[in-house]
């Protein structure tokens, strides 16, 4: 599929078509992602107005979840694993306010930090896939680095120029991975608010979240091992 690129409304026109055709050119990769992103979206029947702060962040966290979707399937790469970060960083306050809904006036610095040492203590394996996921994203492209600039760059050696497109040049397997792992963040947060709302309350789940959440997860790990022979995957194990 070619997308243009040369102008400004080629590029608007580009991305549109990018996001419609997310089914068509990846498949489950992409069904499984939007699912559970519309999961994050949907799960929430009430919230307790003293889970107010939680919300807050939540917000956020929903916000930029979708944005990791809409750049991967826009290939922005980068954009996406920047986003992703937003996601694990702010999922991870809301869980913190989650189980402390008095309100924090500290500095957004110190609140992260403090956020951090709360689930390290208090929900050690998902403090550890935090952890990992945030380590692997910055390794992989929140940060300038040879792979994320040789997506956008190229030596064509019959036209004897560099070409520098727009968009990232799309690898397909590289592109499930990103959806894969967008899919693989939400699975995680969702399991740990579920788990946290067992035993503090604050949020009504909606009737039919856990049938959905099990059926989500399931193909989620079934794609991991379509995806087992790439690199990409395998530092999730």
């Amino acid at each position: 599929m070619i997308f243009r690129q040369s102008t400004f409304g080629e590029i608007i026109e580009s991305e549109r078509r990018m996001l419609l055709t997310g089914e068509e050119r990846y498949g489950s990769f992409f069904i499984n992602a939007r699912d559970l992103n519309s999961l994050l979206m949907n799960f929430t029947k009430t919230v307790d107005l003293k889970s107010w702060k939680f919300m807050d962040f939540f917000s956020h966290f929903r916000k930029y979840h979708t944005l990791a979707l809409f750049s991967a399937l826009r290939l922005h790469s980068p954009q996406a694993q920047m986003n992703m970060r937003q996601v694990l960083e702010a999922g991870t306050i809301a869980a913190y306010f989650l189980e402390n809904p008095e309100y924090e006036k500290e500095m957004p610095k110190k609140l992260k930090e403090k956020s951090y040492k709360w689930i390290e203590k208090e929900y050690q394996s998902h403090s550890k896939r935090i952890k990992e996921l945030k380590d692997t994203i910055n390794n992989i492209g929140a940060h300038a680095n040879p792979t994320s600039t040789s997506k956008t760059c190229r030596f064509d050696k019959e036209m004897k120029t560099f070409i520098t497109p727009f968009f990232d040049t799309e690898v397909e397997h590289h592109v499930q991975a990103e959806l894969w792992m967008i899919g693989h963040i939400a699975i995680g947060f969702l399991n740990l608010f579920h788990e946290m709302n067992m035993r503090y309350g604050g949020v009504k789940f909606s009737d039919d979240f856990m049938p959905q959440f099990i059926e989500l997860s399931k193909k989620n790990k079934e794609l991991k091992e379509k995806l087992k022979s790439h690199s990409q995957i395998s530092r999730f194990d």
